[in-house]
C-alpha cells in the first residue's frame, strides 16, 4: 500500500483496513491512526508471526500493527533512512529497502540489521521474496536488479537498457517480473535462479597468411577464444555460446564457418560453455591470389574479418556488452606479386 500522499493530505498517518463481505455487498473501513504524525507509511507486508508490517518513510522507522489495530514501531539504527517496500523474507523475518542505499533487514522481535549495497546511490526501491530462497529488489537510480541472499551477499545485475526499474515480485510462473518505468515496459527474468549470461571474446591477434609464388589460393585456420563470462555462477552447468563469423571488409567467402566443438566431426558454430570457462573456435580463412595485392613481406595486403558471440537461448535475461565482437586483422603476403 503507498499512503504517503493521502496521509501528507491530512496531515496524519493512517493504516486503513478493507473487509470485504463475500456473501454480502456491504462493505467496511477501519482506519488505525498512526502514532507517529505524518510518518509517511510506505510499502505493508503481512509478516510471519500473524501481523502487518510497513515502513514510515519520513521517520525512518519500521511499523508493526497487529489485525485488532495494536501499533508498535521500532526505529530504525541508520535514520534518516527513507524507507520504502517491504516484505516477509524465505528466513522468517522482515527485509525493507532504503534509501540511504541500504537493504534492511528486521527480526518479528524488532532486532535490526542493515547491509549496504555495493553501486552507490542505487536508490534501491521495491522488494520482494524470490523463488530461489533470496531477496530480489530494484535499483530505480542504477538501473539494475539486485539480489541479496538471507546471510546479506549482493548481487547485482545491469539492466540492458535505462529503464529505471520500480516495483517487482515474483510470477506463477516462477520468475520474477518487474516494470521499467522509464520505457514503458514489463520485464522477466528467466528461471528460478535468474541470470544474466554474457559471451565475450578476448581480442584475437591477427593473422598472416602467405600464398606461395606459383599457387593461387590458400587456406589457413584462425584460433578465435569465447568465454562463457555469466555474472551468475551457482548451480549453473554453463550456457550455450553461438560464435558467428563474417567477412568484414575482406572479400566474399574469406571466412568459413567456425568450428568450437571439436567432439563433433565438421564446423560447429555453438557449444556449452561452463561458467567462467573459455574455449577456442578453429575458423578456416581461406584467400585467394586474385584478391591480395602485396609489395613485400613488409607491405602485406590487409583486410579485417568480424567475430560475434552470443548466448542461447535467446529469451533469457541477456546483457550483450562491446566486447561480444572482435575483429581479425588477415595480413595476405602474395610472392606472386614481388
Amino acid at each position: 500500500m503507498k499512503a504517503a500522499s493521502a496521509a501528507a493530505a491530512f496531515g496524519a498517518s493512517i493504516i486503513c483496513v478493507l473487509l470485504l463481505a463475500v456473501a454480502a455487498p456491504a462493505r467496511a473501513l477501519t482506519e488505525f491512526l498512526i502514532p507517529t504524525a505524518s510518518s509517511g507509511p510506505e510499502g505493508i507486508t503481512a509478516g510471519p508471526d500473524g501481523n502487518l508490517w510497513f515502513t514510515e518513510y519520513n521517520t525512518s522507522k519500521i511499523g508493526r500493527i497487529t489485525p485488532t489495530g495494536t501499533f508498535t514501531e521500532f526505529p530504525i539504527p541508520s535514520a534518516p533512512s527513507f524507507t520504502q517496500d517491504i516484505t516477509a523474507g524465505p528466513d522468517g523475518n522482515l527485509w525493507f529497502t532504503e534509501g540511504n542505499n541500504k537493504i534492511g533487514r528486521i527480526t518479528p522481535t524488532g532486532t535490526f540489521t542493515e547491509f549496504s549495497i555495493p553501486t552507490a546511490s542505487s536508490f534501491p526501491r521495491d522488494i520482494t521474496a524470490g523463488p530461489d530462497g533470496n531477496l530480489w529488489f530494484t535499483e530505480s537510480s542504477a538501473n539494475k536488479i539486485g539480489r541479496i541472499t538471507p546471510t546479506g551477499t549482493f548481487t547485482e545485475f545491469p539492466l540492458p537498457t535505462a529503464s529505471g526499474p520500480f516495483g517487482i515480485t515474483g510470477g506463477p510462473d516462477g520468475k520474477l517480473w518487474f516494470v521499467e518505468g522509464g520505457v514503458n515496459n514489463i520485464a522477466r527474468t528467466s528461471g528460478t535462479s535468474p541470470a544474466i549470461w554474457i559471451s565475450v571474446i578476448p581480442a584475437p591477434k591477427s593473422i598472416k597468411v602467405t600464398i606461395p609464388a606459383g599457387e593461387t589460393i590458400v587456406t589457413k585456420v584462425a584460433k578465435v577464444k569465447v568465454r562463457n563470462a555469466d555474472l551468475e555462477s551457482e548451480g549453473s552447468p554453463g550456457h550455450t555460446i553461438q560464435l558467428t563469423a563474417s567477412d568484414g571488409d575482406c572479400p566474399a567467402g574469406t571466412v568459413g564457418m567456425p568450428d568450437l566443438d571439436k567432439d563433433i566431426p565438421g564446423p560447429q558454430d555453438s557449444v556449452l560453455v561452463a561458467v567462467g570457462k573459455s574455449t577456442t573456435a578453429k575458423v578456416p580463412v581461406t584467400v585467394m591470389r586474385d584478391d591480395a595485392l602485396a609489395f613485400g613481406k613488409k607491405a602485406p595486403s590487409r583486410c579485417t574479418l568480424s567475430f560475434t558471440a552470443t548466448t542461447s537461448p535467446s529469451d533469457e535475461f541477456v546483457v550483450t556488452p562491446s566486447s561480444n565482437i572482435a575483429p581479425l586483422v588477415v595480413d595476405v603476403i602474395d610472392e606472386n606479386d614481388f
